[in-house]
């Protein structure tokens, strides 16, 4: 469940210890409908809006009924939450969860820090993870239901595929073209946007016009 809101205590009075988490891409191969040249330099995962992330949570063992609060903090304004998570069930000795988080297709994109909570309610205890690798979400033309969702496979091939293109200069009479680099699979590029954006609040950062 996606939901935005101000954390309020749930009267878990104990922080007993540190998680270790990860997420990873599940996709196969990774970051279908990016380039496979797509890649970073810093630990960052890519995904795009209506697509999943797996979540893995390792701890000592954990015993009963459980939730865990995912929150979605902006990399470069780590005051600002965009949006949060949450799932409830129950295990028995359990020391690892994993969990598949879809992205909705209405999520702020963006670059994200994600914070994991792990309460365990009977034994009245919270523990606690900052995950190491950030996540970056961006827009999906590829799924139909995004905003920015286009049908045309020749189109999505010249404006979402290709790192270099031509723009034209002159007059409506006599046009020249002229060859562009997008560079939009840079890694420089994507870093400069994401923190470009990073000011918006969450409703802009949806936003395709806003963007």
């Amino acid at each position: 469940t996606f939901f935005k809101k101000n954390l309020q205590s749930s009267g878990l009075i104990r922080v007993s210890e540190m998680l270790n988490c990860s997420i990873h891409s599940n996709l196969i191969p990774p970051q279908t409908g990016l380039r496979k040249d797509f890649s970073l330099k810093d630990s960052s995962l890519v995904i795009r809006r209506g697509q999943c992330f797996r979540l893995e949570i390792n701890s000592t063992a954990i015993t009963g009924n459980y939730e865990v609060l995912i929150s979605f903090i902006s990399f470069y304004n780590p005051t600002n939450t965009y949006g949060e998570y949450s799932t409830s069930d129950s295990t028995q000795d359990a020391r690892q969860i994993i969990l598949e988080v879809r992205i909705p297709n209405t999520f702020p994109i963006g670059k994200f820090s994600l914070s994991v909570k792990l309460n365990i309610r009977e034994e009245r205890e919270t523990r606690f993870c900052l995950v190491p690798t950030s996540l970056i979400i961006l827009f999906d033309p590829y799924f139909y239901d995004d905003v920015t969702y286009h049908p045309d496979n020749r189109a999505l091939s010249y404006y979402y595929r290709e790192n270099c293109g031509v723009i034209f200069r002159g007059t409506r009479e006599s046009p020249e073209e002229y060859p562009w680099e997008y560079a939009q699979y840079s890694e420089e590029c994507l870093e400069v946007a994401m923190k470009t954006i990073s000011d918006m609040s969450p409703e802009e950062a949806a936003d395709v016009v806003k963007i």
